[in-house]
């Protein structure tokens, strides 16, 4: 990573400072003196081909719906008004030490298979950013519990010294003993068994909320789905680059950029190969050295930006971070993965509300089911006609589904964290604390 790519890292880990009583305030950072300067060298980076990581850094929603819920839409089912959070600081030291660490850099690499991983670090500092934080513990709803797990597993140096001190701050506050960390939050951004990723301190945030990329795998017991577990989006970078994708030319009907994971990706090429204008590429061997290629990652994100519909299949697991990169891209979804949790959708187990309802969803979403895939040449000729109204639908919702990343001292980011609160709030029927007169 470059040195001012360095930089950017310290001021956005530290953009607030603590205050006596361990809540977060705003405050300036010295590293903020210098942002005039990284704002100019973020501008050069984002002309690049395939920018590095300033390019995703910064206000991208800000000034758009004010007067709404997180900028959606009144016909998102957000309530009212949402609640205040309060965030702990007792892993910030040991998280500055973790982004600045040698192991970090390939989550922060945009063309990095592993950036997909970020959305722990994205969720803190976009939250971080919001109107909604309080440094006021009797005044917050919720409580979030920052701790990059995803981050410390390719460390394991610190790891043992991180999950140590999570036990240690958690069991230390008086609210979290109160709730048994019931209206607690926690990112987890990895797919791997949870036992690998909180070790012995598993057991102690098993009533927490867990915000999840992933609540359909089976392969893990330890990952089964429970009544506390939210679906979050996978981090993909926000790039200046897509947001003008919507009004370039599109010559691509329909588009496959894939892995060869599962029998169901090699007959979607074969299904769809001759379809007209379709860009559908043969997938590509897992086992293959290309998995270390930064520019495969690169380039198919530009393809991405000329296609208008993406296929999003499931692969090793139900999710996959193509559908949050074909919304990033203002590419049509067409999910082919029967057991993709979306985030913000219904909970029918339960009987949850969401924040979006299934007609919302389906408004810029294609949903196929697996055993259906040979149909998907009747059901994209119907849905291409369609294009134009999903896709003003697509850009309505879109910011729920990405995660800002704002510099310091930027207005409140009403990206993806914003929308995740709202759809918590509602899910599990926050109450919200009296504020004091």
């Amino acid at each position: 990573m470059k040195p001012f790519e360095h930089e950017v890292l310290k001021s956005l880990g530290r953009h607030r400072h603590a205050s006596a009583d361990g809540g977060m305030r705003r405050g300036r950072h010295s590293a903020t003196d210098t942002n005039t300067n990284l704002y100019a060298r973020q501008r050069n980076d984002t002309g690049a081909v395939c920018p590095g990581i300033l390019a995703a850094v910064g206000s991208r929603t800000t000034g758009q719906r004010p007067h709404s819920i997180c900028g959606l839409p009144t016909s998102a089912g957000a309530p009212a008004a949402l609640p205040r959070v309060y965030i702990y600081r007792f892993m910030d030291e040991l998280h500055d030490i973790l982004l600045q660490s040698r192991s970090s850099q390939s989550m922060l690499d945009p063309w990095h298979q592993h950036n997909q991983f970020l959305s722990e670090y994205a969720f803190h500092r976009s939250l971080l950013a919001s109107s909604l934080v309080t440094n006021d513990k009797s005044q917050a709803s919720l409580f979030f519990v920052p701790f990059y797990s995803r981050m410390a597993f390719s460390n394991r140096s610190i790891k043992s010294v991180m999950l140590n001190q999570l036990g240690v701050g958690l069991r230390s506050s008086a609210n979290w003993r109160r709730s048994q960390g019931r209206d607690h939050m926690l990112v987890v951004s990895s797919t791997r068994p949870m036992e690998q990723l909180f070790g012995a301190q598993l057991a102690l945030i098993s009533r927490a909320i867990l915000l999840k990329i992933e609540l359909a795998d089976h392969r893990h017991a330890s990952s089964a789905r429970r009544s506390s577990h939210v679906a979050i989006p996978y981090f993909v970078p926000w790039l200046r680059l897509d947001e003008a994708s919507h009004q370039t030319p599109k010559p691509y009907s329909v588009c496959l950029e894939s892995s060869n994971h599962g029998k169901l990706r090699s007959q979607l090429f074969s299904i769809l190969r001759h379809f007209p204008d379709a860009y559908i590429k043969q997938p590509l061997d897992s086992r293959k050295p290309w998995r270390l290629s930064r520019s495969l990652l690169c380039e198919s994100r530009q393809r991405m930006r000329k296609c208008k519909f993406c296929l999003i299949p499931a692969g090793l697991t139900p999710t996959s971070r193509r559908f949050y990169e074909a919304i990033a891209v203002h590419c049509i979804p067409v999910l082919i993965s029967d057991r993709f949790v979306i985030p913000y959708a219904v909970d029918r187990a339960l009987g949850r509300p969401g924040l979006l309802s299934d007609d919302v969803i389906d408004s810029f979403v294609i949903r196929v089911p697996e055993t259906d895939i040979k149909s998907l040449p009747h059901r994209l000729s119907e849905a291409i006609p369609k294009q134009a109204a999903m896709m003003k639908q697509l850009r309505a919702y879109r910011s729920a589904f990405l995660y800002e990343l704002p510099f310091n001292d930027q207005p409140p980011a009403m990206g993806a964290a914003c929308a995740l609160i709202a759809d918590i709030t509602r899910r599990f029927n926050v109450q919200f604390r009296p504020t004091p007169t």
